[in-house]
């Protein structure tokens, strides 16, 4: 789950340093990301993640091969065709082959089973079922992706695993500190689920507007990687 916001941070993150970048040099760039773990659908899904990338595979690969104007079984395989070409643009190898099957077999099967539950459980079944499918991305090989697999039937959770877990990947950081961090996040994702950044600074009153702008400032100076050169995991494919 940790692994989840972190691949979202990190690729929308640098997506918005991008579009920041372009503002000042006067070039207006399309958002690229909408508080996609809010979806309540894989469909809804797509349309908020990387929509740069989820367009271009629309208009090039999805609709050429016929989109949805065809009968159900050619429909359902132009949408699998899309999703196994997305799985290969992001890596040669198996794992990232079955990512993209995974994802195309579900939207298939979406389109087909209409889940009836309240909104949030609908938003939470999804989150978790993203996370899960982000297992490849966190497999360094096919065969450690078949460990991570194994794990999750296997063993039960265990607070001292965790913690070394934890305490490796995130040397110094206790665990209520990256509770807090992860409530902040959700809690500032929901409220931009309708709407934007920028539409959400407009309605805020001027002294709470420049409060939450030197509040960020002061969490880059005092919580920003500055001697370790940053590592970017999209930077991969």
């Amino acid at each position: 789950l940790f692994f989840s916001i972190q691949i979202y941070c990190d690729f929308s993150g640098y997506s918005d340093i991008a579009v920041g970048t372009a503002k000042m040099l006067g070039f207006d760039l399309m958002e690229n990301f909408r508080t996609p773990y809010f979806a309540a659908s894989l469909t809804e899904f797509w349309k908020r993640w990387h929509i740069s990338l989820s367009t271009w595979f629309r208009d090039y690969v999805y609709i050429p091969l016929g989109g949805s104007r065809v009968k159900t079984l050619r429909k359902d395989f132009n949408l699998m065709i899309t999703f196994i070409l997305s799985g290969l643009w992001h890596g040669a190898n198996a794992a990232f082959l079955l990512w993209g099957f995974v994802h195309g077999a579900a939207l298939v099967a979406e389109k087909k089973v209409k889940i009836k539950a309240p909104l949030f459980l609908k938003r939470t079944f999804f989150f978790v079922l993203v996370s899960f499918f982000w297992l490849p991305f966190r497999a360094r090989t096919f065969t450690h992706l078949k460990q991570l697999i194994y794990s999750f039937a296997h063993h039960s959770y265990s607070r001292t695993s965790f913690h070394a877990v934890l305490s490796e990947n995130f040397p110094g950081i206790k665990l209520y500190l990256m509770v807090m961090i992860f409530t902040f996040f959700m809690i500032l994702e929901y409220s931009l689920r309708d709407t934007n950044i920028h539409e959400l600074l407009r309605r805020m009153k001027l002294p709470v507007r420049i409060t939450f702008y030197y509040a960020f400032i002061l969490a880059i100076l005092f919580l920003g990687n500055f001697d370790i050169k940053p590592y970017f995991i999209y930077f991969q494919f």
